[in-house]
């Protein structure tokens, strides 16, 4: 979009959540707000409070809204309920929020998709009836990730594929999108609205999905269900299996340091209590990042066989620990 002038941009990217507010939020959870964990919580009011002053940016400028819906973090393109700002948008419009980084994603017209049934065990069935799909929305019709590239659904699902060869994808956010309905009268499939789906494994076969409305109870689809009714899929990379960071040392052992005594530094250095536990979790972090820097004493001292330790002069690679 265009520059915008200063005073009619209102992000703040700063959002205060009262304990009033918050028990206001819980009393509608499961209705309007998600229930269950509260910290959930406390990110969804936050993220209605930044989607309302994109609103307001919006109007301020006489911005159209369907200019925001490849945006990342911006999408206001599907929002229809006025004051209802967590209404609509994409799925990696919100992880783009908790990541900062961009998705790849593929997009169609809903129009020509079947509607979904989700049954009482929370699967989801895709009707036999309507299925007539318009070759035109199965074409190559993609939104451009922020690398500039159009990638098809096939091509997402090959990475998701290559990334569940361990069993589970890990290296993506990965979400999918339907058009679901609940309900069901006279035997036929009615209504039916947006719908986003954690994507949790792909293989030459199925699909596996995540339903928020019951994470713990997993649907496994047919890969022609899955490109037949997925109008909307996104991938976010958010573990780089990539050897640029690890491979680049920070640190470098003086003579003497000892390898708990260099964990716990590290630690109080980065605002963590240097705890038993801590230190633990740290070393189990810091040999996963430097597979080849610690070594384990074999020698003839029995009192120290066994000891794990850091030759010095090392240059070695302290992550940032996740405790």
């Amino acid at each position: 979009m265009k520059k915008l002038p200063e005073n009619k941009v209102h992000l703040t990217g700063n959002y205060t959540i009262t304990p009033e507010e918050l028990e206001e939020a819980s009393k509608l959870a499961g209705k309007k707000y998600s229930s269950g964990d509260k910290d959930v919580l406390l990110l969804e009011l936050a993220y209605e409070k930044y989607r309302d002053e994109v609103m307001d940016t919006i109007e301020d400028n006489n911005i159209k809204q369907e200019q925001t819906l490849y945006i990342a973090g911006l999408d206001m393109g599907s929002q229809t309920d006025k004051g209802d700002y967590l209404s609509g948008g994409g799925c990696d419009s919100a992880i783009f929020i908790l990541t900062g980084k961009q998705a790849e994603a593929y997009n169609v017209s809903s129009k020509n998709k079947p509607v979904c049934y989700v049954d009482s065990d929370f699967n989801m069935h895709v009707p036999d009836e309507n299925n007539i799909i318009n070759k035109k929305a199965m074409a190559v019709h993609t939104t451009v990730d922020g690398a500039g590239r159009n990638d098809n659904l096939d091509k997402l699902l090959d990475k998701l594929r290559q990334d569940s060869k361990d069993g589970k994808v890990d290296n993506y956010a990965a979400t999918a999108s339907f058009k679901v309905s609940s309900q069901e009268v006279n035997g036929k499939i009615i209504g039916g609205g947006g719908h986003g789906l954690s994507v949790l494994k792909v293989t030459d076969d199925t699909v596996t999905l995540s339903n928020p409305w019951s994470p713990e109870d997993h649907i496994e689809m047919s890969i022609d269900d899955f490109k037949k009714s997925s109008f909307h899929m996104s991938l976010t990379k958010v573990n780089e299996k990539s050897t640029n960071t690890i491979n680049k040392p920070n640190y470098t052992i003086p003579k003497g340091m000892g390898y708990t005594t260099m964990i716990k530094n590290a630690l109080i250095k980065q605002g963590i209590e240097a705890t038993k536990e801590n230190i633990q979790k740290a070393k189990a972090q810091f040999e996963q990042v430097n597979p080849d820097a610690v070594h384990t004493y074999n020698g003839k001292k029995e009192a120290w066989k066994g000891n794990k330790f850091l030759y010095v002069n090392a240059q070695v690679f302290i992550p940032n620990f996740k405790l």
